[in-house]
């Protein structure tokens, strides 16, 4: 075990991969029902579901962790980051389609959208790889992936707040979210 055995199951879990498999694919699937159901109000709404600080964190999570750093643990793990990076380019698309509708208000904001989902991205890389070399990469992937989460939930509840609507989110998009 490493640094941060609170966070990780003991590693009983590895002699038993039929429920480490089940339980990882149960997670990913809620998590692709979470990027479909992001992707669909976005465009049912016309705006982002998901906000931007918790977008970018999330691609560079899955990005440093299924292609530069892929889990060695539990090697399903690879697949898992792999599909919900697909399922969150999606939802950057959707980002970058209705982004400029929420930020009317702010030009300079509304007409650097990719800088700034650009640089984003970037800085979180660089988080990700601090942890990495902070933790090591099965370590670095468990802090990411708490970060990722707290950072989305806070954000989230942010977003319905500054909005003074539900407008990119639903009942079912928090439902699949917080119940995988």
């Amino acid at each position: 075990m490493g640094l941060i055995e609170g966070l990780q199951a003991a590693l009983d879990y590895l002699e038993n991969p039929t429920a480490l498999t089940a339980t990882s694919v149960s997670m990913c699937l809620c998590w692709l029902a979470t990027y479909a159901g992001m992707v669909r109000k976005s465009f049912q709404d016309r705006s982002y579901s998901m906000p931007l600080m918790p977008l970018c964190c999330d691609i560079a999570f899955e990005f440093v962790f299924s292609v530069l750093y892929p889990p060695t643990e539990a090697p399903i793990l690879q697949y898992v980051f792999g599909s919900w990076m697909a399922g969150s380019v999606m939802v950057v698309f959707a980002t970058i389609r209705f982004m400029p509708n929420e930020w009317k208000h702010a030009p300079l904001v509304q007409q650097n959208i990719l800088s700034i989902l650009a640089v984003t991205i970037l800085g979180w890389m660089t988080a990700h790889l601090a942890l990495v070399a902070q933790f090591g990469a099965d370590d670095g992937s468990a802090w990411g992936g708490c970060l990722c989460q707290l950072l989305l939930g806070a954000c989230s509840l942010c977003q319905l707040i500054v909005r003074g609507s539900s407008r990119g989110a639903s009942f079912f998009i928090w439902y699949v979210r917080e119940h995988k």
